[in-house]
């Protein structure tokens, strides 16, 4: 019951005006469709929390702790949650368009078909996620950790994931269109049928993926699509078009 007159409180001053909730302590909270856009909850521990649905549009939660909650269908358009604890929460559908994840730990978060179109993952962990059918067109996903992740069939167009690690993740008939594939490591990553035409793959000797180790079958290239001079796609299996 404490729990509820909590919430309840938080609601209330919320709806009287009152932004400013950092460090606030609402673990396994009821929190479904509730607005706190624009909010300040920096710090907040809202592990196991109920945020379905809920309004997060340009909310700040850096460094604040989210660990298991459940947050599909919910918005966080332009939110901050740089530093914040990811771990395990679901956020499926959930909409993240343009929001600041900057060393997020998202480890084994689920994220079937959400929306982080824009977003910035500059050095977030992501190692273990479900991104199935995920968005995530021009995201900075620079120096992420990205390893066993499913972003079968997810959309990356256009992303910049300099120096990330991709290490063993799926990425079958994903959109890789444009995508910055720089210094990347991909050892044991699946791109069969995924799409990188435009896409830049060049290597250098200190971050070097043996790109035979990929599984590239039927993957799409062309002409702008730019590989060391030493690797051969067609022999990798890859489909060129015009």
């Amino acid at each position: 019951m404490s729990g509820d007159r909590n919430v309840a409180n938080l609601v209330e001053r919320y709806i009287l005006g009152e932004r400013d909730f950092q460090g606030i302590e609402l673990p396994e909270a009821d929190l479904r469709g509730v607005d706190l856009s624009g909010a300040k909850l920096d710090g907040a521990n809202l592990t196991g929390a109920e945020l379905c649905r809920a309004n997060l549009t340009d909310t700040s939660l850096v460094r604040a702790n989210l660990a298991m909650a459940e947050i599909s269908g919910a918005s966080l358009t332009g939110g901050n949650f740089s530093y914040a604890n990811l771990f395990g929460v679901s956020l499926c559908g959930a909409e993240m368009v343009g929001a600041n994840f900057t060393a997020v730990n998202f480890k084994g978060a689920v994220m079937w078909g959400a929306n982080l179109s824009e977003a910035n993952l500059t050095e977030a962990v992501l190692d273990g996620a479900d991104l199935k059918g995920a968005t995530l067109g021009r995201a900075d996903l620079r120096r992420a950790q990205i390893k066993n992740v499913d972003l079968s069939r997810a959309n990356l167009r256009g992303a910049n994931l300099f120096q990330g690690n991709l290490s063993a993740s799926i990425l079958e008939r994903a959109d890789l269109r444009g995508t910055i594939l720089v210094m990347v490591v991909l050892n044991g990553a699946d791109l069969s049928r995924a799409d990188l035409r435009e896409a830049i793959l060049e290597q250098d000797s200190t971050h070097f993926t043996d790109l035979k180790t990929v599984n590239l079958t039927e993957a799409v290239y062309d002409g702008e699509t730019r590989f060391n001079p030493s690797f051969s796609p067609e022999r990798a299996g890859m489909r060129k078009v015009a």
